[in-house]
C-alpha cells in the first residue's frame, strides 16, 4: 500500500508558533492572559485535506467557555477481514501489536428514532447502552448533538453549538471534536446512569421501557428543540433500533491508551451480520492529537489493516433496523 505523508506535525508546529495551535482545547498563552485573550487566528490553506490540518478555535469569541478543554478522539475503521479471527474476535497479532491482555468487554447499545429519522436530521443521537453481565453498573442513557465541522473550522461549529444554547461552562454537558479519517464532527453529549432494575442485558430491554427512561431524563436542550416539547413528541413515535452488540479491547499504543472495539451489525439486505472494527484514541491537545494520530496512521498502513473512510456506526444500525 502507497503511503502518504501527512505533513500534519509541519502544521501544528505553525500554529504553535502563532500562539493559536491549542486555543480550540482553551489553552492560554501568558500574552493571552495579559490582553484577555485576544489572538489573531492563524489561516491555514484550504488545499490541503482535512485529515492534513489541526482545527483551530479563537477564545476571544467564547469568552463563556475559555479555560474549557474541548477533547479530541481520534478513531480510524480497521479492515475486519484483516484483523478479525474465523470467531470474528481480534487475532492475536492484533492483540499483540496494541498490547490489549486477554481481557474483553461487550456492551450492547439500542438507538431510538422515527422511521422518518427526524432525530438523525437534527443532528440528536439518543443512545442506551450497557455492559452486559454486570447488572450492578446499570444502564447508560446518552444524548448527543452533532455539529458537522466545515473543513477544519471547528469555530463555526463552536459558535453554532453557544448559538443554539448549549453551555459548556457548566458540568452536564461535554464536548469532543471527533476527528475521523476525512472529517471532523464536534460532538455535545450528556449522559445519564439508570438502575438497569437486575437486567444484565440490554436485550431484555423493551422498547417501552428504553423510550420511558429517554423521555424521563430527556435535557431541556433537545426536549424544546425548535418547539416546546419537540423531544418528547418525537420519542413518543420512536423506534428502538437494536440492540447490537461489540466487544471492546483496551490497549497501547506508544504512550496513549487505544480502545478497539468490533461490532457486530445487521445487514437489511442479506439478513447476515457485517462487522464494523474501528480503533480510537483521546488526546487533550492538538499537538498531541496531531503528532499520536500521524503516528497511528502510518502503523496502520504499515500493517495494511487501515480501511479509508470514516466510521458512520449510528447511521448503519438505523438503517439496519428502522
Amino acid at each position: 500500500m502507497k503511503k502518504r505523508k501527512i505533513p500534519i506535525l509541519i502544521i501544528c508546529a505553525a500554529l504553535a508558533a502563532n500562539l493559536a495551535a491549542c486555543a480550540l482545547f482553551g489553552a492560554k498563552t501568558p500574552a493571552d492572559m495579559e490582553d484577555g485573550g485576544t489572538t489573531e487566528k492563524t489561516m491555514v490553506s484550504t488545499e490541503s485535506s482535512t485529515q492534513d490540518k489541526v482545527p483551530q478555535r479563537s477564545d476571544d469569541d467564547f469568552q463563556k467557555w475559555s479555560g474549557q478543554k474541548i477533547e479530541t478522539e481520534i478513531h480510524f475503521l480497521l479492515d475486519s477481514d484483516a484483523v478479525l479471527d474465523e470467531d470474528h474476535k481480534l487475532k492475536k497479532e492484533i492483540r499483540s501489536e496494541f498490547d490489549t491482555g486477554k481481557k474483553i468487554k461487550r456492551f450492547g447499545v439500542v438507538y431510538y428514532d422515527g422511521t422518518d429519522r427526524v432525530f438523525e436530521r437534527e443532528g440528536w443521537i439518543n443512545r442506551i447502552r450497557m455492559q452486559e453481565g454486570k447488572a450492578d453498573k446499570g444502564f447508560e442513557l446518552t444524548y448527543k448533538k452533532r455539529y458537522p465541522v466545515s473543513g477544519t473550522d471547528v469555530d463555526e461549529a463552536v459558535r453554532r453549538a453557544g448559538e443554539e444554547g448549549f453551555d459548556l461552562s457548566g458540568e452536564s454537558w461535554v464536548a469532543q471534536v471527533e476527528w475521523g479519517f476525512s472529517s471532523m464532527t464536534l460532538s455535545i453529549s450528556l449522559k445519564e446512569d439508570v438502575d438497569s432494575g437486575g437486567q444484565e442485558s440490554i436485550a431484555y430491554l423493551t422498547p417501552n421501557e428504553g423510550r420511558y427512561m429517554l423521555e424521563q431524563h430527556i435535557p431541556v436542550e433537545e426536549r424544546d428543540w425548535g418547539t416546546v416539547q419537540w423531544g418528547n413528541e418525537a420519542l413518543e413515535s420512536a423506534q428502538m433500533a437494536g440492540p447490537v452488540f461489540f466487544d471492546r479491547y483496551n490497549g497501547k499504543f506508544g504512550g496513549s491508551k487505544v480502545q478497539i472495539e468490533v461490532w457486530e451489525i445487521p445487514d437489511s439486505e442479506s439478513g447476515e451480520s457485517r462487522f464494523i472494527t474501528e480503533i480510537s484514541l483521546t488526546a487533550e491537545d492538538c499537538e498531541t492529537a496531531a503528532g499520536v494520530r500521524e503516528e497511528l496512521v502510518e502503523r496502520l498502513e504499515e500493517l495494511g489493516i487501515l480501511t479509508e473512510e470514516d466510521s458512520l456506526k449510528t447511521h448503519k444500525v438505523l438503517d439496519a433496523f428502522l
